[in-house]
């Protein structure tokens, strides 16, 4: 089945990050071994939600080294987005599909599954894995059981590609992210008299205002390797009161941090709640406040790649490696001890987008760099 045939079947599930894949996990578990794959179903604990690795090679009874081709089954939502077409229907129009997931990152995972044929006809010498998770759209959080199990109960891959769309290009570092909750508990009364409540949305103010000082704090730092070439703070969630004739009891703000590497951001973080407890004009709301890290992506880039590199480049027809600004799985593999690359078809301009598309000569592209790939 080929790509485009692939793509359209995985856009049909709607897999968005609060709902069940298990349905589409089947799928590709009952085709892979029907080709011949080694495949695990690793369920997460509610049992709802499942990853699958796959693994083939000339000496099934010895998967362990090789390539894993990993991507994220989960998408985004698509509440409050105007789409032209069915986001769970892929829509061809002139050389573009357009479907939710179609460049992120459902587009990879249809050419690995395209070249799986080849793969059982002509098992590689060194073996080729397939590694599909859930919950990336959500902390990147849910490689990591998989991951756990890779030299246990699953085979440990030599190198990893993350198939995110970076257009093709190959991809060797991408930034730290560290996403947070901040909450204000004060104290709700009559908006007559609001002196004698604790007005949470006032102090917010002031939390902001220390966190951009923050953020241009980071930006000293610089890295022209990465656009920008600093570390990033933003705040994308204020949420905060009931109605308009109560003093708000409660206000939230989820914010986050894309850190460049050798900083430690933790270190940042903890300033910034010493500078809010020493702030006579915070104190003086009486405003108690909660900071939660709430997600961790580490950094990208650490590992020594180049002998692998070189291959990928040679696969990928290119000569200088780049990297990205977004946060990938490629971190949690690298912590593992796996030298990882990013490389997929798509824009990342396109993720998360209404009206998400590929081109199709991305797809084209992607199948012949995996070929090549594996015949090296």
């Amino acid at each position: 089945m080929s790509a485009q045939k692939w793509l359209s079947r995985l856009i049909a599930h709607e897999t968005t990050s609060h709902l069940s894949n298990l349905k589409l996990i089947i799928e590709i578990h009952e085709y892979l071994q029907a080709l011949g794959f080694h495949v695990h179903i690793l369920p997460n604990e509610q049992g709802d939600k499942a990853a699958l690795f796959a693994s083939i090679g000339a000496d099934m009874s010895n998967l362990d080294g090789g390539v894993c081709l990993s991507g994220h089954l989960d998408t985004v939502p698509t509440q409050g987005q105007e789409w032209h077409t069915n986001p769970f229907e892929m829509v061809e129009i002139g050389e573009k599909f357009y479907g939710r997931g179609t460049t992120d990152m459902k587009g990879f995972i249809a050419c690995c599954l395209a070249i799986a044929p080849e793969l059982s006809s002509s098992p590689p010498n060194a073996p080729v894995h397939f590694c599909f998770s859930y919950d990336e759209e959500i902390g990147c959080e849910g490689v990591l059981p998989t991951i756990a199990q890779m030299g246990k109960t699953l085979p440990k891959p030599a190198y990893t590609i993350v198939g995110e769309p970076t257009l093709m290009r190959v991809a060797t570092a991408h930034k730290s992210i560290y996403s947070f909750e901040t909450t204000l508990q004060g104290k709700a009364v009559h908006s007559s008299n609001p002196a004698l409540g604790v007005h949470t949305i006032n102090a917010m103010r002031i939390v902001l205002n220390e966190l951009h000082a923050l953020g241009l704090k980071l930006q000293t730092h610089q890295n022209a390797k990465f656009t920008p070439p600093f570390s990033t703070l933003h705040v994308g969630v204020v949420k905060g009161g009931v109605a308009v004739n109560i003093v708000p009891e409660r206000t939230q703000i989820l914010w986050e941090i894309r850190g460049l590497p050798n900083l430690n951001i933790q270190d940042y973080v903890n300033q910034f709640m010493q500078n809010l407890a020493q702030n006579p004009e915070f104190i003086a709301t009486k405003a108690e406040i909660f900071t939660t890290l709430l997600h961790h992506v580490p950094f990208f880039g650490e590992l020594d790649t180049s002998a692998f590199l070189s291959s990928v480049l040679r696969s990928a027809g290119q000569f200088e490696p780049i990297t990205v600004a977004y946060g990938t799985e490629a971190g949690h593999f690298e912590a593992a001890a796996i030298p990882t690359l990013v490389c997929g078809p798509g824009s990342i301009e396109q993720a998360h987008t209404p009206n998400e598309f590929i081109e199709k000569t991305q797809l084209d592209v992607c199948v012949a760099f995996l070929k090549a790939l594996v015949r090296q």
